[in-house]
């Protein structure tokens, strides 16, 4: 059922804030630093799995520790410019009127609070660091349907890559494809879909 949902799960990149342009510089400088060959158009395949899947994904062999910790290192330098865009930020307040609303994203603890810090809208925020395994796994949305007593079917999940579509499908709740975001997922007429943040309201 559509209606009638107690909880909105999100995915953060590419759904609430567009993070592409500081992906793009963090993974250059790395690149540059450690005088290795990353290539961004691979890396963007992969946006959604956690930063170590995407690495063995792109042929990665070693140093992916080091690897990591310069990447987050550079994204630091420019989290103060990601916002959540003004007509998304309208759409999450008249949902937290009557939901729960709640983060999991492929991104590390504390980026992802640096972000989500200023806008004190959600109730309960999962990242990369807080479960054993990242997406598509469904630790992370079995981890926050637990944290808040509900029932999956109370619960609609917001993302826009293929990996939030089978986390979704491994968690057994409901998805909701955002188109504007990195993925399209052309191919998967079974996917509900929107264009728009606004037709959130609707579906809850």
């Amino acid at each position: 059922m559509i209606k009638n949902k107690k909880l909105a799960i999100f995915d953060l990149d590419g759904v609430l804030i567009d993070s592409i342009p500081n992906m793009r510089y963090a993974l250059k400088h790395t690149s540059s630093f450690l005088k290795l060959k990353l290539s961004f158009y691979k890396y963007k395949k992969y946006i959604g799995l956690p930063f170590e899947e995407i690495m063995k994904n792109m042929g990665v062999k070693k140093n992916i520790p080091l690897i990591k910790k310069k990447y987050i290192f550079f994204s630091k330098k420019n989290l103060k410019k990601i916002q959540i865009k003004k007509k998304n930020l309208k759409v999450l307040k008249r949902l937290k009127k009557n939901l729960k609303l709640a983060i999991f994203t492929s991104k590390d603890s504390k980026r992802t609070r640096a972000i989500l810090s200023k806008y004190k809208l959600f109730d309960y925020i999962v990242t990369s660091d807080d479960v054993s395994k990242g997406k598509p796994h469904p630790n992370g949305l079995k981890k926050i349907i637990k944290f808040f007593k509900l029932k999956k079917s109370d619960v609609i999940y917001i993302g826009d890559s293929y990996y939030d579509y089978k986390c979704a499908n491994n968690a057994k709740v409901m998805y909701c494809h955002a188109l504007w975001g990195y993925h399209k997922l052309k191919n998967y007429k079974e996917i509900y879909k929107i264009k728009k943040m606004e037709e959130i309201l609707n579906l809850v």
